[in-house]
């Protein structure tokens, strides 16, 4: 029986929540890890929740072309494999990094998708090409993890699923495991003719999620609109930032003051641009917070997000590209319908809505001790 060194973690985005949830799972298991990851300046106050140690942290400029990215990555990916023995596993996070697998071909690697990279291009024929080259990477992957089965759907095909896939929900971070969800929600009298929309995360889709607030500031001003993170862009927030009913509370630290950030808001709005079949496919965290806070959340029609949504009666579906569908939306609130929303959401069993990391540990043991 061979005893691996260490776990050897590359991320493109250390301070993504997930990323650091998944590495502190198998440090606090025990595990020898190496972290190496990469910070372009976005959201890196979540780099102060760190608890496991990092070998390296390398600073990129988010505005960098993707010649430059290209070969930034491709040289530290080298750096890292000269610097790390042949029976290390290498845990590759995102498309990205999955590219360039082939830098390690003679070593052992995991993979972790929470895009789909190649999914977001509408031509066809990109779409198939990016799809095999995933497909080439997960075959040689000892194990691939997913964060949502519309991602497996989209690569193999419905109900078709390799052995070496495991699907694990971005759920919340298991610091909720306290025992007491109901510490953690706290239920105002919703004062239904001043509604606190609130969209929490980077912000992306000036198409929906921007529309959205545009629309919230522009008909209705008895309203409010609050964002929680970094726009990805700048540019991203310049049509609403001058609004005076819509609130820019910028980069916080997750998940520490998620409880704080959701006590703000009436009503969670995740609805991306489906455009992209990524977020076709794509089973956001904001699903999972925002049952366990116990708030309504707004999603696009026609997505496996949708599908997640109704299964939990935890909110609606709308055409978020659309001012009129937005609207309409908005003048169809009623309380009963949020009252019934929070009354399905209160049913359903916290830890259902809790990281779960007995199935990943599991696997994670049996590749080390193959």
């Amino acid at each position: 029986m061979t005893q691996y060194a260490s776990i050897i973690f590359i991320a493109p985005q250390l301070q993504q929540p997930r990323v650091i949830r998944r590495i502190n799972t198998v440090y606090q298991a025990g595990i020898p890890i190496k972290v190496y990851g990469f910070d372009s300046g976005v959201f890196s106050n979540n780099l102060k929740s760190i608890s496991f140690p990092v070998t390296d942290i390398i600073k990129r400029d988010k505005k960098d072309n993707k010649l430059k990215k290209i070969i930034c990555f491709i040289k530290t990916i080298k750096r890292i494999k000269k610097e790390n023995s042949n029976n290390d596993i290498f845990y590759l996070f995102g498309t990205e990094m999955g590219n360039f697998s082939w830098i390690l071909r003679n070593r052992k690697i995991v993979y972790e998708e929470a895009d789909i990279r190649g999914a977001y291009s509408n031509n066809r024929i990109f779409r198939w090409i990016f799809k095999q080259i995933d497909k080439g990477t997960i075959k040689r992957s000892l194990l691939t993890v997913f964060t949502s089965e519309g991602f497996v759907d989209y690569t193999f095909g419905e109900g078709k699923r390799p052995d070496n896939i495991l699907v694990i929900p971005n759920k919340l971070n298991s610091c909720f495991f306290n025992g007491e969800r109901k510490s953690e929600v706290i239920h105002k009298p919703l004062d239904v003719s001043h509604i606190k929309f609130g969209f929490v995360g980077i912000i992306r889709y000036p198409n929906t999620i921007v529309r959205f607030a545009e629309v919230i500031g522009k008909f209705f001003p008895q309203y409010e609109f609050h964002f929680f993170g970094d726009p990805d862009v700048p540019s991203n927030i310049d049509s609403v930032k001058n609004m005076s009913n819509i609130v820019l509370h910028g980069p916080f630290i997750n998940p520490m003051e998620l409880p704080s950030i959701y006590n703000k808001i009436d009503i969670v709005i995740s609805c991306y641009d489906t455009k992209s079949w990524n977020v076709r496919v794509a089973e956001p965290n904001k699903l999972y917070e925002a049952v366990f806070f116990e708030k309504p959340i707004v999603v696009s029609e026609s997505t496996f997000l949708e599908k997640q949504v109704k299964k939990y009666n935890a909110g609606y579906a709308i055409k978020a590209d659309d001012d009129d569908s937005i609207r309409n939306f908005v003048n169809s609130i009623s309380i009963e319908s949020i009252d019934e929303i929070r009354m399905s959401e209160s049913k359903v069993d916290w830890k259902e809505l809790i990281d779960d990391t007995q199935p990943f540990l599991s696997r994670i043991n049996d590749i080390i001790l193959k």
